[in-house]
């Protein structure tokens, strides 16, 4: 052939024997191999020397000189992440038929993964699709095209981020306190680097809390407590990130606590006859728990005389009604549950008055007779002070009586003179008591009565008025900020005797918190009734915090600046609010803005937000009554983002061509579609498309012709935007010519500005 020849033009080859005998034979081969007329090659006979060869309309099948296949470079853009679908497409652009395309990946068949598919699309392309990619998809992907001459790679390395997964940890058992604990957190998959944090019920662990964190290598924390007590109880959680994402997991760390009591006592020594109370309250220790009461070692029973009131799991009131010298000892109340049991003792002392076992004379006396008289104290305290009288007046020596003292007892004996009979009048009296006995109408006097501390919602409270003095009968009443506590719900008087009353509160909150007071109705003086006596302290209930609900954010787009409120209407102060995104705190990361605005409001602002900004974002408000979150979702709606082209700028008339519409940006789900001029290629057979997972799109057009010049334009859209990006391809002869252009609009209405110049005929 003198020159090269243009695809669809003819051909034609003489061959002419000059010399050789007759009859001889011409044959034509085509590269060794017999030519036929299946190879759109016509042979001609021009008499027994001379033969034609004739091929109407040649194409690159007529090519005498083959040529070794030529792979246009593909490549990812970024990393993958876990889960994520992708797609690889190899495009053998040159190279003589037929072709074999092939697939590896690590050296090996791409079949041995679960994941891949391989899809012929016409005798120059094969796309492998990987659905879901995982650890074990990660690594070095080879196309490999062949032909009779020879054969071309190309080779890309595809890369799977891993997000953390830690292996599940637990404490064994329940701890009693003082033992020592420790967890190991372990994270057996994810890519490196990444931190390791702890949480104690939403709290970064710090050592104040008397925890110790050990790091043991990138994948590996220990948290370690010494001598646990009832404050470690809670929910430990461990938290892996890397740049990939993140997961916790928690345990919970049970501490078995042993009861303690409350310090209580007897406020004083008590007259017989009084009432007397004692409240045992079991301020700590697990649930449930016993209550018990004895007396000088021995269980308290109702043949005492000794009333035990229960108010509660927590709380356990002793009363006697009119005490006496029996009732003198040690009271000790016990409290037990499974960890261990704990007992504290208070004293009562009664003082007793003196009682004089009767005596008198037989019968009258003559004079000159002898007489003795004894005054035995059958009861009362010592000291006492035993006085003798005769008509009123102190005996002496000098009346010819003689007093003798024999211990608690008196002998009194003397002689008669007088031929008269004479009376005897004897008085006992027990200086020491007479006053606190014997006095006149006495005004009530209350035990003062308060509470240890400020109680958390849902404990259970009691309050003990006892009128240590005071003439009965009286009426002991109970009232709340001035009115009856008969108003209030969950509150309950019980009477513990004519001078004591009990006042028990079940699982208690805000509404009981106020002023307690106990007035005392019903004694007289001067003939004036009412009110002679009152005492109150007040009752205070500590209330933990709650936060007024805030809304989602499920409506931001990328870029747009988001801000979330933290309102803690209820709760005492002081209290602390902070933020948490995922469980960690945001104080931390300076991508987060947060402002208190007074004491119960704190406000998070996040400056122009990405897809990484959604995600759980947690109000936690303390104090110290307890603990208050919310938590609430923040969604960025992102629009999608195409991934160039490759520019196909060698095509010529009759191969076949593909196009890759990768979206590697943008909120699922979405669409991907294409366009020839503005019109969907789905309607037209000349045109297949295939879908390689959410994110891509590939366009097949097969034996490309002068007819397929125009604009493509790929097209994708979710629920935050539209993006779309064209290409002008040009088929005349050898040559092509692309225009690209591209838009993404964020917000409907979506509208385009691609466009692509005419193309030249020349």
């Amino acid at each position: 052939m003198d020159a090269p020849l243009s695809t669809g033009r003819d051909a034609a080859l003489t061959c002419s024997v000059a010399k050789g005998d007759t009859p001889m034979t011409i044959e034509w081969t085509f590269e060794g191999r017999p030519v036929g007329s299946d190879m759109g090659v016509r042979v001609l006979s021009a008499g027994p020397r001379t033969s034609f060869l004739a091929i109407q309309s040649v194409g690159a099948a007529h090519s005498g000189v083959y040529k070794a296949p030529a792979i246009v470079p593909f490549e990812l853009k970024e990393a993958l992440r876990l889960g994520q679908d992708t797609a690889l497409t190899c495009n053998v652009l040159r190279g003589d038929l037929p072709l074999t395309i092939t697939w590896e990946v690590n050296g090996g068949a791409v079949d041995d993964l679960r994941s891949a598919r391989v899809i012929s699309a016409g005798p120059r392309m094969s796309i492998l699709t990987l659905r879901s990619v995982g650890g074990d998809t990660g690594g070095l992907y080879t196309c490999t095209a062949e032909n009779a001459i020879g054969r071309a790679t190309h080779s890309v390395r595809l890369t799977v981020k891993e997000a953390p997964e830690i292996v599940p940890f637990d404490v064994v058992a329940p701890l009693s306190t003082g033992e020592d604990a420790a967890l190991t957190c372990r994270a057996s998959k994810g890519d490196t680097p990444m931190t390791l944090s702890w949480t104690f019920d939403g709290r970064p662990v710090t050592s104040e809390m008397g925890v110790n964190v050990i790091s043991a290598g990138a994948r590996t924390s220990f948290l370690t407590i010494q001598s646990v007590g009832a404050a470690n109880s809670g929910e430990y959680t461990c938290t892996a990130a890397n740049d990939v994402g993140e997961a916790s997991q928690s345990a919970r760390l049970t501490v078995k606590e042993a009861p303690e009591i409350s310090p209580f006592s007897m406020e004083g020594p008590l007259n017989t006859g009084e009432d007397a109370a004692l409240t045992c309250r079991v301020g700590k220790g697990d649930t449930p728990l016993t209550l018990d009461w004895a007396f000088e070692g021995r269980p308290v029973t109702p043949d005492m005389g000794v009333l035990v009131i229960h108010a509660g799991s927590r709380i356990s009131v002793l009363t006697i009604e009119s005490v006496e010298a029996a009732h003198s000892g040690a009271y000790t109340c016990t409290a037990a549950n499974a960890v261990g049991n704990v007992s504290y003792t208070a004293h009562l002392t009664v003082k007793e008055a003196p009682e004089i076992v009767p005596f008198s004379m037989d019968a009258p006396l003559s004079t000159g007779r002898d007489a003795a008289l004894t005054c035995s104290v059958a009861k009362g305290d010592t000291p006492m002070t035993i006085e003798w009288t005769f008509e009123g007046r102190p005996v002496s020596s000098e009346m010819g009586v003689l007093v003798l003292h024999a211990g608690s007892r008196i002998s009194l004996k003397y002689p008669v003179y007088h031929d008269h009979f004479i009376s005897l009048f004897l008085f006992v009296i027990c200086t020491t008591i007479e006053s606190d006995l014997h006095g006149s109408s006495e005004a009530p006097e209350i035990v003062p009565f308060s509470m240890d501390a400020p109680l958390s919602t849902g404990r259970d409270a009691a309050l003990t008025c006892s009128v240590a003095k005071g003439d009965t009968p009286m009426t002991i009443e109970w009232t709340f900020e001035g009115r009856p506590v008969a108003e209030l719900q969950k509150v309950r008087v019980i009477s513990g005797g004519s001078r004591t009353s009990l006042l028990t509160v079940s699982s208690v909150d805000g509404s009981h918190s106020g002023l307690y007071t106990c007035t005392l109705h019903g004694y007289e003086r001067g003939g004036h009734g009412g009110p002679l006596g009152a005492a109150h302290r007040q009752g205070s209930v500590a209330l933990p915090p709650e936060i007024f609900p805030f809304p989602a954010l499920d409506a931001l787009m990328d870029g747009d600046d988001a801000s979330l409120t933290c309102y803690a209407y209820k709760g005492d102060t002081p209290m602390t609010i902070s933020w948490t995104f995922h469980g960690r705190d945001v104080s931390m990361e300076r991508q987060f803005t947060t402002q208190a605005v007074g004491t119960r409001t704190k406000m998070l602002v996040i400056p122009a937000v990405s897809h990484g900004h959604s995600g759980t974002y947690t109000c936690i408000a303390k104090n110290a009554a307890g603990r208050a979150e919310y938590s609430t979702q923040l969604v960025v709606k992102v629009p999608p983002e195409i991934f160039p082209f490759p520019t196909l700028d060698a095509l010529r008339d009759g191969d076949d061509a593909t196009l890759q519409c990768y979206v590697f940006k943008g909120d699922t789900p979405m669409t991907i579609t294409w366009t020839f001029h503005g019109r969907d290629v789905s309607m037209e057979r000349q045109f297949t498309t295939l879908s390689a997972g959410d994110r891509t799109s590939i366009l097949l057009v097969k034996a490309v012709s002068h007819g397929h010049s125009g604009t493509y334009t790929c097209r994708a859209k979710n629920a935050a935007g539209v993006t779309q990006l064209s290409t002008a391809l040009v088929v005349k002869g050898q040559f092509l010519r692309l225009w690209k252009c591209a838009s993404v609009t964020k917000r409907p209405p979506f509208s385009s500005c691609c466009s692509a110049p005419p193309v030249s005929a020349s």
